[in-house]
Parts: C-alpha cells; sequence; structure tokens
C-alpha cells in the first residue's frame, strides 16, 4: 500500500490516543515505516499474514524477541487498517515465538476442565 494512500486513509481520524497520553512511540514508528516501504517494494495492496511474516523474519540470524516485536508492530498497524481495509489480515497474537523452544498456548483438557 503506498504511502501516501495510508496517510490520506487517517486524515480526519482522532489521533493515536497513546500519542495523546505523551507516549513518543519512536522505534514503533520506525519499524512501521519501514514496513510500509517493504510493502511497496513488494507492490501489496494491503497487509497479508504472509508478508508481514516475511519482513518480520527478515534478518535471519535475528533474536526471537526481535522478530516478535517487528510482527506485534505490524499486528497492531494491520488490527487498526483492518477496520477500514476488510481485505486487510491481521497476524494472530503470537504468531512467531520469542523465546527459543516456545510454542504457542493452547488449552489443555485438564485446564478446560477446571472452569
Amino acid at each position: 500500500m503506498p504511502r501516501e494512500q495510508a496517510t490520506k486513509r487517517g486524515r480526519g481520524l482522532p489521533a493515536d490516543p497513546r500519542r495523546a497520553l505523551g507516549y513518543k512511540l519512536y522505534s514503533q514508528a520506525t519499524l512501521l515505516l519501514a514496513f510500509v516501504a517493504y510493502l511497496e517494494q513488494a507492490q501489496a495492496v494491503t497487509v497479508t499474514i504472509e508478508l508481514a511474516v516475511a519482513w518480520a523474519t527478515d534478518p535471519a540470524g535475528a533474536d526471537l524477541v526481535w522478530w516478535a516485536k517487528r510482527v506485534s508492530v505490524v499486528r497492531q498497524f494491520a488490527g487498526y487498517l483492518n477496520t477500514i481495509d476488510p481485505e486487510c489480515e491481521v497476524p494472530p497474537a503470537r504468531l512467531l515465538p520469542y523465546r527459543a523452544g516456545e510454542r504457542p498456548r493452547t488449552r489443555t483438557r485438564t485446564a478446560r476442565s477446571r472452569r
């Protein structure tokens, strides 16, 4: 999605409430701009889970925490974008493990029966 299109969609909408409360969000803004540039290079029309994972895991030897942070930024952006573009795919939470050997959480039969 072209950067101009993303900014045009945002006009007239309320400012990010976290920024209104004083949060700076420097690293998130930098990562988000890098992801939008990646989408432009891929000539993508919208966010897909495949593109999000490809971008988030781009530095192949990077730490798992870094990958998780990158996909988290994309997930938050995609969640917002999905409200105005239903074709936008939102990556699921904990899509990428952030610690070695970690698996996505699933409830066991005993955990479900305790409820």
